[in-house]
């Protein structure tokens, strides 16, 4: 791309969110996972830091052993993030391609 620099600053740092998919979700609450037939366990869950719903969350073209529950039922997106919202991969990519010409 053209370089889009307009003063002599070099570009000192950058933050944005990104993740595999654009966009955000929330998170399910207990209600919602009991009504999906996941349980008081599954609910519970959420407040782990280690990684909620006791299941790996994996893209299933990516051969992991299953994908969660709480993804299977509709419930949540695959690479979408429940925290920022965040800009796709590609778009990632896009702009840090920008910055590197600028």
């Amino acid at each position: 791309g053209t370089p889009r620099r307009t003063s002599g600053a070099p570009i000192s740092g950058v933050m944005f969110e990104s993740y595999i998919f654009e966009g955000r979700q929330d998170l399910p609450n207990r209600a919602v996972l009991q009504t999906a037939g996941l349980g008081a366990a599954a609910a519970s869950s959420f407040s782990s830091a280690a990684g909620p719903w006791g299941a790996p969350v994996v893209a299933p073209e990516a051969g992991g052993p299953r994908e969660s529950p709480v993804i299977t039922n509709g419930l949540l997106r695959y690479g979408v993030s429940v925290t920022d919202a965040c800009v796709d991969w590609g778009t990632s990519v896009a702009m840090l391609d920008d910055l590197a010409d600028a």
